[in-house]
């Protein structure tokens, strides 16, 4: 049975490059929740009120996680419960390991 790896929030710590996904060894799933569908790189909000970026610039749809079978979840995590080591969201609970 694989390892079950839950990830809360897609912006930088929840989307690593496609690379650290195959660092992990053995059988392993990876959900990540995330509030939003897409990838924003906070570092460069601060050139869109100048003119230097635009939002399409600096944002792009999350994809689902590279290591097969993961998945990508567009909802915001309302509860953990670290003792059954789940997390709820409106679309249902998320067992991890």
């Amino acid at each position: 049975m694989p390892k079950k790896v839950l990830v809360l929030g897609g912006n930088s710590a929840g989307s690593p490059p496609p690379s650290a996904s195959s660092e992990l060894q053995g059988d392993v799933d990876v959900t990540v929740i995330s509030a939003s569908d897409r990838f924003l790189f906070n570092p460069s909000l601060i050139w869109l009120p100048f003119g230097k970026r635009r939002p399409q610039d600096i944002t792009f749809p999350l994809a689902r996680p590279s290591r097969p079978p993961g998945r990508l979840v567009h909802a915001t995590a309302t509860r953990i419960d670290p003792t059954a080591q789940r997390a709820q969201t409106a679309h249902g609970s998320y067992r991890y390991d």
